[in-house]
């Protein structure tokens, strides 16, 4: 049976860390496309209107997974957006009373509250696409930008070893393996081992 694990360079092997990221990254994109198809089949008269509020909303958790995965704590990315979205139900429940405060009267009870006929339900509509909403995004940055990073060393550790038998290339001094004798360019190994020890440094 063919394995399905794809690394970053198109083999079959794909290290735990990419595995990890492409795991979040399926569960962003998950979180991302329920609400959106799901918004788009309840309300289909209202797919341009809803798609452009909803492509403003994907503004801020964005912005917490740049920060997160720039950072590389996933603590930040869900930190930020957790309390982004207390503070938003809670605005929600204070301010609209066509929003999340009727929810259960009028999904679950069937009531419909006093107010413009269908504003409640657009109201609901839209609070709850942005719950679920948020989260998608903001997994969905991190977790790509996690999956670049992963791809990157492995792009960098493998420029800094032969081609040929794996063999370390730091500290050579001619552009000829030792080992197997295979030739490679000093510079873009170089690059790469002083691109890896750059890195290492970095916090995690």
């Amino acid at each position: 049976m063919e394995n399905e694990s794809i690394g970053c360079d198109g083999s079959d092997l794909m290290s735990p860390d990419h595995a990890r990221a492409s795991l979040a990254q399926q569960v962003g994109i998950a979180l991302l496309a329920l609400p959106l198809v799901g918004s788009c089949l309840a309300a289909p008269f209202l797919f341009p209107l809803l798609q452009a509020i909803l492509l403003a909303w994907m503004v801020p958790p964005a912005l917490f997974g740049l920060v997160g995965g720039w950072r590389r704590s996933w603590g930040i990315t869900l930190g930020l957006t957790a309390v982004a979205l207390t503070a938003y139900v809670l605005h929600d429940l204070l301010t609209d009373e066509f929003g999340l405060v009727v929810i259960y009267d009028t999904c679950v009870l069937g009531l419909r509250p006093a107010g413009l006929e269908y504003y409640h339900e657009w109201a609901i509509l839209l609070d709850v696409t942005i719950l679920v909403l948020w989260p998608g995004v903001a997994i969905t940055v991190h977790a790509s930008i996690d999956r670049w990073r992963v791809c990157r060393w492995q792009d960098r550790t493998r420029a800094a070893r032969c081609a040929s038998c794996d063999y370390s290339l730091r500290g050579f001094s001619e552009p000829r393996c030792s080992e197997c004798g295979e030739a490679f360019d000093p510079d873009h190994a170089a690059a790469a081992i002083q691109a890896l020890e750059e890195d290492a440094l970095r916090p995690r």
